[in-house]
């Protein structure tokens, strides 16, 4: 708990404890996606990420330029910042080199 050196709330997160000592850093990055809000709490930092259901279809490869860029929904960013449940979902497309 806490941060490294003691620093009050609030200020800048500037290395990690952990169990082999202290890493010092200029800055620190939290890229721990669903639980980001957890590991930030470690640092006393209150981070409101909360998990969401989703689903993932993937396809064959498919040709070049099929999918030039991701499409959303047009309520994407209203549903997914929606408090109702039955309301925190909305197709996103995204075309990768994988399918």
């Amino acid at each position: 708990g806490g941060r490294p050196g003691g620093g009050p709330v609030g200020s800048p997160v500037t290395g990690v404890r952990t169990s082999h000592g202290t890493v010092s850093a200029p800055a620190v990055l939290n890229a721990a996606g669903t639980w980001a809000g957890a590991v930030a709490g470690l640092a006393g930092v209150e981070l409101p990420v909360l998990p969401r259901r989703g689903f993932v279809l993937v396809t064959e490869p498919l040709p070049p330029a099929t999918v030039r860029h991701k499409v959303y929904a047009a309520d994407y960013v209203d549903a997914v910042a929606s408090s109702d449940a039955e309301l925190q979902a909305s197709p996103v497309v995204e075309g990768t080199g994988g399918g």
